[in-house]
């Protein structure tokens, strides 16, 4: 999930770029810098991540309702709580240079709605809000429960039929964002044409790659 938003900032961040900069290539825009970004976010967020899974945990007794950090000792359960929180920084952070760079995407191509030269700026800009409203509606819930569903697994919240509600609501909103990952392929093929030859030139026959590699061409000449 979070290599997912972490991505889509950068990706956002160089289409801000093109759009209002497209005379200029800035260093995060070069493929080497770009291969490089992506190597240290994916170390970063394993870093984070896979401690969780190795950290050895503890036996309990057997009992009819058992929580995940019921199993954990106390440096697990301290581990666990650092990553919940820095997952939260992580969002709110890409959140808004996602947020602030679709922006001034919105922003630019509302100013050239009426250019000539533009004709497909009203679907562009219709894409980009889809993109926008989707990340919000999937993303924002799932993150308002993340901290006190994380306070409920300590003593901070106690209450039991709070920590129920509140794992309720974890689930509910846990499938929300996990869904926007499964439609985030299907976006991408429908708003991006790079990312549509590249999918037919994998899958495809090779002549019907070829017929698609001129339409999107065409496409780029226009």
């Amino acid at each position: 999930m979070y290599l997912s938003i972490i991505f889509l900032a950068f990706v956002s961040i160089d289409r801000c770029l093109q759009l209002t900069h497209s005379c200029r290539i800035y260093r995060i825009q070069e493929p080497g810098f770009a291969k490089m970004i992506s190597t240290v976010v994916w170390l970063m967020v394993l870093l984070i991540m896979v401690p969780n899974m190795l950290i050895p945990i503890k036996d309990i007794k057997e009992k009819s309702n058992v929580g995940c950090m019921e199993f954990k000792k106390e440096f697990g359960r301290n581990w666990h709580l650092l990553t919940n929180f820095i997952c939260v920084a992580i969002f709110l952070n890409f959140s808004a240079i996602i947020l602030i760079s679709n922006f001034l995407v919105i922003r630019q191509l509302y100013r050239n709605r009426d250019n000539a030269d533009c004709a497909n700026v009203k679907t562009a800009l219709a894409n980009i809000l889809l993109v926008t409203v989707s990340y919000i509606i999937c993303f924002v819930p799932y993150h308002a429960v993340r901290i006190p569903y994380t306070l409920s697994q300590t003593e901070v919240i106690s209450d039991c039929s709070t920590r129920i509600s509140l794992f309720k609501a974890k689930e509910a909103t846990l499938l929300l964002a996990v869904s926007n990952l499964c439609f985030d392929p299907v976006l991408y093929y429908h708003l991006s044409s790079a990312f549509r030859l590249k999918v037919t030139e994998t899958f495809a026959s090779p002549k019907k790659a070829k017929a698609q590699k001129e339409n999107s061409r065409c496409e780029s000449d226009v």
